[in-house]
C-alpha cells in the first residue's frame, strides 16, 4: 500500500490549486461530508448487486497497478459479470500533477463513454511506468486513449477542459471522504463497509465478498 505522508496533509491545499492551475481556475477547498458515492464516481457492475466494493486509488500508485493487473480482472470475471458485485472507483490522487491530470481526464471518459471506462483504466495502469516517471501527462494520456476502441480523444479532451472545475470538486470530495474515514494510502478497498487491511489479493477479497453475499 502506498501511504500519504503527514506532510501531504499540509500540502493538500496546494495540490488542489495545482489541479486548477492547469486550466486557469481559482478554487477554494471545501470540506465535503462523508456521503455515498454517486453516479459521478466511475463504476462497473449492476446497480442491484448485493456486494459493493469501493477502491480508493491513485493513477501513479504502483500498488494500484498490481490491483488492476492481478485482482480486478478476476473480480470482474468472477463477480461483476455475474451480477454479484459492483465496483466503485474513488479518487485518492496524492502523488503529483500527473495523478491529478489523469483523474480529470478519467472523469470525462466516464461521463462520455461509461461502457469503455474499465478498458481505458486497465490501459492506463498497463502503461504506468515509474512513479511520475514520464507517463501520465496530458499528451501521453491522449496518445494512449487513441488506441482504446470506442473513445473520441478530442471529445474527451474538450469535455475535460469544459468541466475541469466540477471534476476537480468531485476528486477533492472523494479525497476528503477518504480522510474522514481514516484512509491514508492506496489502494484501499472497502466491501460493504468492511475494509481489507494489509492485502488486496484476489483470494482475500473473494472470501470477504462471499461472506457479504451470504449475509
Amino acid at each position: 500500500m502506498h501511504k500519504v505522508s503527514s506532510a501531504f496533509a499540509r500540502f493538500r491545499p496546494q495540490f488542489v490549486a495545482n489541479i486548477f492551475a492547469a486550466f486557469a481556475f481559482a478554487f477554494l477547498l471545501q470540506i465535503a461530508p462523508v456521503a455515498a458515492s454517486g453516479s459521478s464516481d466511475p463504476q462497473i457492475g449492476s446497480p442491484a448487486a448485493k456486494a459493493i466494493l469501493v477502491v480508493w486509488f491513485d493513477y501513479q500508485c504502483p500498488y494500484c497497478k498490481l490491483f488492476w493487473r492481478d485482482t480486478l480482472p478476476r473480480l470482474n470475471d468472477g463477480y461483476v459479470r455475474q451480477g454479484k458485485l459492483r465496483v466503485v472507483f474513488r479518487d485518492f490522487q496524492f502523488l503529483g500533477q500527473d495523478s491529478a491530470t489523469a483523474a480529470l481526464f478519467a472523469r470525462a471518459v466516464w461521463e462520455l463513454y461509461p461502457a469503455r471506462f474499465y478498458d481505458w483504466s486497465r490501459a492506463m495502469f498497463g502503461a504506468q511506468d515509474q512513479e511520475n516517471g514520464g507517463f501520465g501527462n496530458l499528451a501521453s494520456i491522449q496518445e494512449l486513449t487513441r488506441h482504446v476502441p470506442g473513445i473520441d480523444v478530442a471529445r474527451v479532451s474538450a469535455r475535460m477542459k469544459e468541466k475541469s472545475q466540477q471534476y476537480a470538486e468531485e476528486i477533492v470530495s472523494d479525497y476528503n471522504d477518504a480522510l474522514a474515514m481514516g484512509i491514508n494510502g492506496t489502494p484501499t478497498v472497502v466491501v460493504n463497509g468492511s475494509a481489507v487491511t494489509g492485502s488486496e489479493s484476489y483470494d482475500d477479497l473473494a472470501k470477504l465478498i462471499d461472506r457479504k453475499l451470504k449475509q
